[in-house]
């Protein structure tokens, strides 16, 4: 009777410390990410004010309007993966684009290609730099803290009314692209289809306007080129479709 008390004692007294293991193990694997987070969140907001925001310029043209020009000099010699800039009036979306060979490098990395959990924004590994596909796809995280394409929310949820502009700078031109619509959706290959056939580009465009959960203003010529923009919503997407129209 004392011999299998003692056992389950001892048994309990093993169960206690490979709960405490498990429990001081979680623990510093949370502690881990927690640092890991904030890090990576102060080297953004260094990246943002200092040399984001050195490299974009206003200049006066002959008219005397302002006009945007990123040094793409100073970038690529910093990094030569980067391959354009993207900028959405009245939001904090105001960063370079990167494209590496696959994507899921740039997820985890940042300018200096420095590990770094908010990443990039990057283009599509599969989609041309100079912005001649049919649909040109382009990614960012959403974060926590805001950055990145969180603010593709501001979006969706119509806080920049019915008509929104996307400008991108390529390191040989500038285009800019009209919202048509905004929605959330489970990640799938038709929500960044690259090239069409047929009527499959009628469909894609129709199925993402009947899901905007705003109504945006008509675009004139449907048939110019696609941008698509996609962040994180959960578990699923937020998607960002536009046309160009410069």
């Amino acid at each position: 009777m004392k011999a299998s008390r003692f056992k389950e004692k001892k048994k309990m007294k093993l169960s206690l410390k490979i709960l405490l293991l498990v429990f001081i193990c979680v623990f510093l694997y949370s502690l881990y990410n927690i640092i890991y987070w904030m890090k990576s969140n102060n080297e953004l907001k260094e990246l943002e004010t200092g040399i984001f925001a050195e490299v974009v310029q206003e200049v006066e043209v002959e008219n005397g309007e302002p006009e945007t020009t990123i040094d793409f000099e100073t970038l690529t010699q910093i990094n030569s993966d980067v391959v354009g800039w993207i900028s959405i009036e009245n939001t904090g979306i105001n960063y370079p684009i990167l494209q590496a060979n696959d994507n899921e490098y740039y997820l985890k990395r940042d300018l200096y290609k420095n590990s770094n959990s908010c990443g990039s924004i990057y283009l599509d590994c599969d989609t041309n730099k100079d912005f001649s596909d049919p649909n040109t796809v382009i990614y960012g995280h959403h974060l926590t803290r805001g950055g990145m394409f969180t603010e593709l929310d501001k979006i969706y949820n119509g806080e920049l009314g019915n008509e929104v502009y996307i400008q991108i700078y390529t390191l040989e031109d500038s285009y800019k692209y009209q919202v048509i619509a905004s929605y959330v959706a489970e990640p799938s290959l038709e929500l960044v289809k690259r090239t069409f056939n047929n009527n499959e580009r009628e469909k894609y465009l129709d199925n993402a306007i009947n899901n905007s959960k705003v109504e945006f203003k008509k675009v004139e010529n449907m048939q110019e080129n696609i941008l698509t923009l996609v962040t994180c919503h959960g578990t699923q997407r937020t998607v960002v479709n536009a046309i160009r129209v410069e």
